[in-house]
């Protein structure tokens, strides 16, 4: 018996594994495209908030700052309120640039990956819910190939949508895997991934909606009882409170500006029911695509785009109820087509407050996606002749989606790419213009520039932004009075108009007006105390009115923030030693010219206090690395050297 049985292992065939079906998974091909597609983009720059947020914010780069950037306003470290809270994105910035350096390659890849992840959690769902492989194939592959996606990838903040909808679509896919295991409830990492896309982004708030309508569509005729639904569904919603708590907690709440008038803010949300509308066309592969498409501003409330958007959004609402409630399995990519949107839109039609750009749909996009698997298994069952129709519209939509994005991908290479499409493709949009106004002034076309912000002028007289857009081109070539003037034009339109102040103050500071620089710094300090460029301009502020020993406060208070800022450990240096702390002071500036070799009149400044505390070897060492400088042939530094020792 035993050996019959040894007989039958050795003649069985070794069990191999399905590459054929691993091959043809609806995961596959489209991670694969997606990848291929979009890798190029790690090759570019920083572009539009990726600057003040990653590249230059030194909060984000301070060691300690960690539990304050996970703890407030999403873009608070870069200046800026929004209302946010997206922490776990904030983290994965702060170790990236760790691993990195901070150069923007590490965080392109990343990027360029969480798509990749994103495309196979999306196939793992359709293969899950029973979609045919071949559709569920191509609504994938549409998916990783979108041109509307580019925004999210090829843009470093992009993130925050990637994020979201990774964990907003593993969790479903985890969810729906212990309902079909016959478990009691979601279990922990369904929950945990639900938890990390609100913490990833805002679009997640209503995606209890999605799990409900996934829960009606697996009864189907079954009699569902009210409770097991609502035992369900009640860690989601006890997640989803707490979140809301916290939120309320760290971002705060953030009022509208002053210029928005009453007038202005019924447009805006009227506009409000234009946007769901507006969001769905980006997903035209032909749409005229470009960063931040603004939402349209009705002159009225009952002008027909505003009628024509009330409907349409209001039957894709009731169209998701009625789907839920007859257990349609069209019903749960219709919610997540439409919970995503829900958020914003009720946001802009309470506060006014409008959001814009083809990030907005990317979540949404997956139910898209969906939909269109779901229509191609529906049309190769009616025949010959729908299958053909089915697979030539699919091979349009998804090759077309494929060139389109290949083409545009360049025009995310940098900010100069970015705003001059913009401004192309959105000419009325004063946001682009304004952004092409700053790259002109970094690139000295200063007249060019100018001409930029009056286009912006024209468009939008009353935004902030233009405003302040001068303020910053006249602080870049010391026309100090022009600057106060427009600074003040952005802080009457919006008082927490932060780098306004900060401007003001500054030119100030260097007009040695130190009395009414003080209130604007005072104020700085009260909205972010531990705002490193508010403090350095305090450490100014106290330096000019003798008092360097309550200078050394601030300033030090600053370096732990910028602790890579030679002007300021230069500063520091000076305030200490004016306070009568040489040793302090030496040690300040030895970090200077340890960050910036090439510091000129920090050598000669640390020359001077290396000879005032006996070190004369210390001192005749910074003279010669000063010497050897090009500044000191227009210098007088052997005599200013001779003076210190002396």
């Amino acid at each position: 018996m035993n050996r019959a049985k040894s007989r039958a292992a050795v003649a069985a065939p070794a069990r191999r594994f399905p590459w054929r079906a691993a091959l043809t998974h609806p995961a596959v091909l489209p991670a694969l495209a997606a990848l291929a597609v979009h890798l190029p983009s790690v090759r570019f720059a920083f572009v539009r908030d990726d600057v003040p947020l990653i590249a230059e914010n030194a909060i984000m780069r301070a060691p300690g700052a960690l539990g304050r950037l996970l703890t407030g306003d999403f873009l608070a470290s870069a200046g800026f309120t929004a209302g946010l809270w997206r922490p776990l994105v904030l983290l994965s910035f702060w170790i990236e640039g760790r691993l990195g350096g901070w150069a923007p390659t590490v965080f392109h890849a990343s990027n360029v990956l969480r798509h990749t992840a994103v495309t196979v959690a999306l196939g793992f769902l359709l293969a899950q819910a029973g979609v045919p492989r071949l559709a569920a194939v191509a609504g994938t592959l549409w998916f990783a190939l979108m041109p509307a996606h580019l925004e999210v990838v090829a843009w470093i903040l992009g993130r925050t949508d990637l994020m979201c909808a990774g964990f907003a679509l593993l969790s479903l896919w985890l969810d729906r895997r212990a309902r079909a295991r016959g478990r009691t409830w979601p279990g922990v990492w369904a929950l945990v991934a639900f938890t990390g896309a609100l913490l990833s982004k805002e679009a997640a708030a209503g995606w209890v909606i999605v799990v409900a309508a996934a829960e009606l569509a697996r009864a189907g005729t079954a009699k569902l009882k009210a409770m097991e639904l609502a035992r369900w569904l009640a860690p989601y919603l006890a997640i989803t409170v707490l979140w809301l708590v916290a939120h309320a907690m760290a971002a705060g709440s953030s009022g509208l500006p002053a210029y928005v008038d009453t007038a202005l803010l019924a447009r805006r949300q009227a506009a409000a029911f234009v946007m769901l509308p507006q969001y769905l066309a980006f997903l035209w592969p032909w749409y005229p695509h470009s960063s931040d498409v603004a939402v349209w501003l009705p002159a009225s409330a009952l002008a027909w785009p505003v009628v024509a958007g009330a409907a349409f959004t209001l039957s894709m609402i009731a169209a998701v109820v009625v789907l839920g409630a007859r257990r349609s399995p069209l019903a749960v990519p219709a919610a997540i087509v439409l919970v995503p949107v829900l958020p914003s839109l009720t946001v802009a039609l309470a506060k006014g407050y409008l959001t814009s750009g083809e990030r907005m749909v990317y979540l949404p996009s997956a139910g898209a996606a969906w939909l269109v698997a779901l229509a191609l298994a529906w049309a190769a069952r009616k025949g010959r002749a729908w299958r053909w129709s089915a697979i030539a519209a699919a091979a349009v939509l998804i090759l077309g989606s494929g060139i389109e994005t290949l083409r545009l991908q360049p025009t995310w290479a940098d900010d100069a790419h970015v705003f001059q499409v913009m401004t192309a493709r959105q000419p009325d949009n004063p946001a682009g213009w304004i952004g092409l106004a700053d790259g002109l002034a970094r690139s000295g076309r200063k007249p060019e520039a100018e001409a930029a912000l009056a286009r912006a002028a024209s468009l939008a007289p009353r935004l902030p932004a233009v405003y302040l857009g001068r303020a910053q081109l006249h602080y870049q070539y010391e026309e100090w009075d022009a600057v106060i003037a427009d600074a003040n034009q952005a802080l009457t339109l919006d008082a927490a108009t932060h780098q306004a102040r900060l401007l003001r103050a500054s030119t100030l500071l260097r007009l040695r007006r130190t009395a009414e620089a003080a209130p604007d710094i005072q104020r700085l300090l009260r909205d972010r105390p531990d705002d490193p460029s508010a403090l350095m301009l305090e450490g100014q502020r106290l330096m000019m009115a003798r008092r360097p020993a309550e200078a050394v406060v601030p300033l030090e208070a600053a370096a732990r923030w910028r602790s890579d800022d030679p002007g300021l450990w230069f500063a520091l240096g000076n305030a200490r030693a004016a306070a009568g702390d040489l040793v302090a002071a030496r040690t300040a500036l030895e970090r200077t010219v340890s960050i910036a070799p090439r510091y000129f009149l920090g050598w000669m400044t640390l020359a001077r206090l290396c000879a005032a505390l006996g070190d004369t070897v210390a001192a005749e060492a910074a003279l010669e690395q000063a010497r050897a400088l090009p500044e000191a042939g227009r210098s007088h530094g052997d005599s200013t050297g001779s003076g210190a020792a002396r």
